[in-house]
């Protein structure tokens, strides 16, 4: 199998509840959302992508995302400016 993986880090404001984080994966032609369940007291995460290497794709990209409701209750989502891509040639 080849893996691709991402290390991402967010930052929201201090009165902030986290909903949801992980990345918005492209492999194939296919975009996937891919939530992630682990982070670090820094709101920092990796996350693997497994591709078989039977498959003919040769690379991922992905940016992270992040959702979150404010102090105000504002539902916010943001998706980080870059993208990033590992071939796996």
């Amino acid at each position: 199998n080849n893996i691709a993986a991402f290390n991402c880090k967010f930052f929201v404001p201090d009165d902030a509840k986290i909903v949801e984080w992980g990345i918005k994966a492209t492999a194939g032609g296919t975009t996937y959302n891919l939530k992630s369940n682990n982070k670090t007291s820094r709101n920092e995460y990796t996350f693997k992508v497994t591709v078989a290497k039977s498959t003919n794709i040769s690379s991922v990209s992905a940016k992270a995302y992040i959702i979150y409701i404010d102090g105000a209750g504002k539902r916010t989502t943001l998706l980080s400016n870059n993208e990033v891509a590992i071939n796996f040639n």
